[in-house]
């Protein structure tokens, strides 16, 4: 899963609704924008 850390497309840099994207998923890109998705790391738990 990817967190976005920042999205110049909004005023302060962030997404409103903290939305996570899967692997593979594409993400909505404004023109003339730049995007840092990181990614996020997996819980012990989530091994399984």
């Amino acid at each position: 899963r990817w967190v976005v850390e920042v999205d110049t497309c909004y005023a302060d840099g962030k997404r409103d609704d903290r939305r996570t994207f899967n692997t593979g998923e594409s993400y909505p890109l404004q023109a003339r924008s730049t995007v840092l998705l990181c990614q996020m790391k997996k819980l012990r738990n989530e091994y399984r």
